[in-house]
């Protein structure tokens, strides 16, 4: 059964900055790959990896480990979100999703 979150995010005709803000959003519960993501918030491959390059170069999203993709058989990155440093309190962003995730280099 899909959320409600998740299906107004799907039905959201959305620009380049709101990609990433789906992105982010579909991000918050737990690292996904490029394809889940694009899965998630229903748009193309293409539209999210380009997005996903933005936020890992502004530092708002981290490749977290990498796994092996079920379709391909080819390795994959991990995303998720940055964790947060606000005044000295860290705010993790990611929460443990994968049972084989080799680190990130």
């Amino acid at each position: 059964m899909e959320s409600t979150k998740l299906k107004s995010l799907k039905q959201t005709k959305a620009k380049p900055s709101s990609v990433r803000n789906l992105v982010l959003t579909a991000l918050k519960n737990g690292p996904l790959t490029r394809n889940e993501i694009a899965e998630t918030i229903d748009r193309r491959l293409s539209s999210v990896c380009g997005r996903i390059n933005e936020l890992l170069r502004d530092g708002l999203v981290e490749v977290v480990g990498t796994t092996q993709d079920s379709e391909t058989d080819r390795e994959v990155e991990v995303l998720g979100r940055k964790s947060l440093d606000i005044g000295g309190l860290e705010i993790e962003n990611t929460v443990p999703r994968y049972m084989e995730v080799k680190s990130g280099t």
